[in-house]
């Protein structure tokens, strides 16, 4: 559902928040292509911010809304660049005693079980559990 992105990796947010809330959007779908869907969504990675149009609005003013996150990814991101910017370290506090969680939340067809899982057969399409439990990219 995105329109456009400003780049396809998102700073790494530099706070120490027990609790960050950071967004991945997918690409708009075949299924919206075909039903001739326009793109509504705009992501710019290096603010954090998520730009969605209302493509109903009548006025001006109803047009936009935005929403600022403390990471933002577009479709661009690749599933290694996820887990590396904010998985990686809390896998790494987690080693070092500190409790950590990471879950998905959003609507269904939204790639959280990409995102989570990935695909098994393909290495680069891995999502962050099984990243997170490799031994071979674990820090120590």
């Amino acid at each position: 559902m995105s329109n456009s992105s400003k780049d396809s990796v998102s700073q790494k947010p530099t706070n120490n928040e027990a609790v960050q809330v950071i967004v991945r959007c997918r690409p708009i779908s075949d299924q919206e292509t075909q039903a001739d869907c326009s793109p509504v969504v705009n992501v710019y990675s290096n603010r954090g911010v998520i730009e969605v149009e209302n493509p109903k609005a009548r006025f001006e003013n109803e047009g936009k809304k935005i929403f600022r996150y403390d990471a933002v990814y577009d479709w661009n991101a690749s599933q290694q660049c996820i887990y590396d910017e904010m998985v990686r370290p809390l896998v790494s506090s987690v080693l070092d005693g500190y409790n950590g969680c990471v879950f998905a939340y959003g609507q269904t067809g939204t790639l959280k079980t990409y995102t989570m899982e990935g695909i098994e057969k393909y290495e680069e399409h891995f999502g962050v559990i099984p990243r997170a439990f490799d031994p071979n990219l674990v820090p120590y």
